[in-house]
């Protein structure tokens, strides 16, 4: 687990940035790699790197180099992520005659883009985004895994000595190019204000900085007079559903799992895992513990009884940690409780949001943070269970109401909500129609009214009609918004800690797995629609393997009273002069005074005024041109 940072510009230009400035731009990312940096240059190309060393740490070093220098066949990779089936794609490369001098997988990769190119991506599973130099092709291709968990922002810069191209494991080492403007986009700003993301396709949160979405790769040419572009996605999930009867499904969804966590499980380091006490993290957990000796669980949050005093738990309910203790206890782990309280969450938040440049995706990556950097003095891997409700349908909440929507009768379907409007009504935070009550109108302008948004959801929500539709696009719309969000949230708040994050249910082979089977075998519906069983296949495929109570407790994870924990943030929003020039006044009073009822708003909202103040400050930020 690493940071990646690359610039580029063509044959015969010279790079405007010298070795300093790079060093110093790679350097923002040291919590991602702290054990080891690396940095080569020529005239017209610099790649840099900072090493979080989990695979073979005596070696694999980076940027890493096949061939010699100034030779046609010089080739430099900056990877960042890890290569789970490593072993298996070396044997293949083993018997066309590569040679290894290493066990790292870095040096797999580097074999691997050198005997078969892009076509070797299909051939991997794992997690990555890397950057790869060609000097017999002048070309540098940069390209990102499937499920979207390790991130790479790009950004095409004008400088005096020509155009270059900048990439970046995260947006402030793109930013801290010299010659690159720092503004906001408002596209993605009103954006994250509906769906919490801090990206949108290809759109960041800055102005200009632009990032590979989940199975895309770019090529990008250097023998023209200007980088030449070429993006395509060379990923493409198999769509033919598998014949398999329930109890032929069951067994290989256990079978495809437990592999999956062994895979996870590769780690010349200390693995552990984050054990919220539900089931997704309790079946990583019981696997973890039969594989490993020792294993420390961790837990972040508060006991139910606080959580109660908060309103958010029921007096006679268990809350996270209870659950967890449960779990670790009858499965022997070494299990500790890392707290938070209002004091601590104040203090993070702006924090974690002025060393990524980002607001935060949802409340409890502060937890997540957190529990992190307590657990790196054990452990360098953190197994943890995102993907399992988007991939094996746990959001009751949400596909319940949309199956009911789909076959209730209308007596004026002219009048109706379309799918999409359905869909935005139950995901929103701040629904798009009250954007205008929120945002100032050149905000607005600029953000083009959200119909960047609405194009990104009609690819999934495209018809109006409701027999066009099925859980299965609610599934998808899940998967699109919910996990790559997700994901981003596990990456950027455990590489903060120095910690790596790794999601056994977020992996490809389990992915398309669960993809190919019939939406009845992971979502069961009673008659009535009152209610469904969630995650049927995961539930049955391990119902022997997790305590009991842990099968029938109601979906939660590291739950935080972060509703009235925000107050003290909605007074700072107050005084910001920037945040006045993009909210409404009133409506921004309302909310910043009234943070526990308005939770839903003044999350978004004091995350921007956070991020506002944090990157620029009291300069001046361009709403209009």
């Amino acid at each position: 687990m690493c940071g990646v940072l690359g610039v580029v510009s063509c044959v015969g230009k010279r790079l405007s940035v010298n070795e300093q400035t790079v060093s110093r731009m790679r350097d923002l990312m040291v919590h991602r790699g702290p054990d080891g940096r690396g940095l080569w240059m020529n005239h017209h190309i610099a790649f840099a790197h900072r090493r979080l060393s989990i695979i073979d740490p005596e070696h694999g070093e980076q940027p890493f180099h096949l061939g010699e220098p100034g030779s046609l066949e010089h080739q430099v990779l900056s990877f960042n992520g890890e290569i789970y089936n490593h072993h298996e794609v070396r044997d293949a490369l083993i018997k066309q005659g590569s040679q290894f001098t290493s066990n790292s997988d870095t040096e797999t990769l580097a074999h691997a883009w050198r005997a078969w190119g892009s076509d070797s991506l299909a051939r991997l599973r794992g997690m990555f985004a890397f950057a790869v130099y060609e000097a017999k092709q002048q070309k540098v291709t940069l390209a990102r895994d499937p499920m979207g968990i390790k991130p790479l922002y790009y950004a095409i810069v004008q400088t005096p000595e020509g155009r270059e191209v900048v990439f970046a494991s995260e947006p402030l080492s793109v930013l801290a190019h010299p010659y690159i403007s720092i503004q906001p986009d408002w596209v993605t700003v009103s954006s994250y204000m509906t769906t919490i993301r801090t990206t949108l396709g290809h759109r960041s949160m800055y102005h200009g900085v632009h990032v590979l979405q989940p199975g895309e790769k770019v090529e990008i040419y250097l023998d023209g007079a200007v980088p030449e572009m070429r993006a395509d996605f060379w990923y493409q999930a198999p769509t033919k559903a598998l014949n398999l009867d329930l109890e032929e499904a069951i067994a290989e969804t256990r079978s495809i799992i437990t592999d999956s966590i062994d895979a996870h499980l590769i780690s010349d380091v200390t693995n552990c895992t984050l054990l919220s006490g539900g089931i997704d993290s309790s079946i990583i957990t019981q696997r973890a513990a039969s594989k490993t000796d020792h294993l420390r669980t961790w837990c972040t949050g508060m006991m139910a009884d606080q959580l109660a005093n908060h309103g958010m738990l029921a007096t006679d309910l268990m809350g996270d940690v209870e659950h967890a203790h449960l779990v670790a206890d009858s499965l022997g782990t070494l299990h500790q409780t890392v707290s938070i309280n209002s004091r601590q969450f104040n203090i993070l938040w702006p924090w974690m949001i002025s060393q990524t440049g980002l607001p935060l995706s949802t409340p409890n990556q502060v937890s997540i943070y957190q529990v992190a950097s307590k657990l790196k003095t054990h452990a360098k891997v953190a197994l943890s269970g995102e993907g399992a409700d988007e991939i094996f349908a746990g959001y009751d909440a949400q596909l319940l109401p949309f199956a009911r929507y789909l076959t209730e009768t209308v007596a004026d379907p002219s009048s109706a909500q379309t799918p999409l409007d359905f869909y935005l009504g139950m995901t929103s935070w701040v629904p798009l129609q009250m954007k205008g009550d929120f945002l100032n109108p050149l905000v607005m302008k600029e953000a083009e009214q959200d119909y960047v948004l609405i194009d990104e959801l009609r690819q999934i929500f495209g018809s109006h009609d409701r027999d066009d539709y099925s859980l299965a696009h609610m599934m998808m719309a899940q998967r699109q918004y919910n996990l790559t969000g997700l994901l981003e949230r596990l990456d950027s708040s455990t590489m903060l800690a120095s910690v790596e994050g790794r999601t056994p249910f977020a992996d490809i082979r389990v992915t398309e797995f669960a993809d190919r089977m019939p939406m009845g075998y992971h979502f069961d519906i009673a008659k009535d629609q009152r209610s469904a069983t969630t995650k049927r296949l995961l539930r049955h495929a391990f119902v022997d393997q997790v305590p009991i109570h842990v099968l029938s407790r109601p979906k939660a994870s590291f739950l935080l009273p972060f509703q009235s924990w925000m107050l003290e943030q909605g007074q700072s929003m107050m005084s910001s002069p920037l945040a006045r020039d993009i909210f409404q006044n009133d409506v921004m009073q309302h909310i910043a005074t009234n943070t526990k009822d308005q939770w839903a708003a003044a999350w978004p909202m004091l995350n921007l005024s956070i991020w506002l103040e944090s990157i620029w400050g009291s300069q001046a930020v361009r709403v209009a041109a």
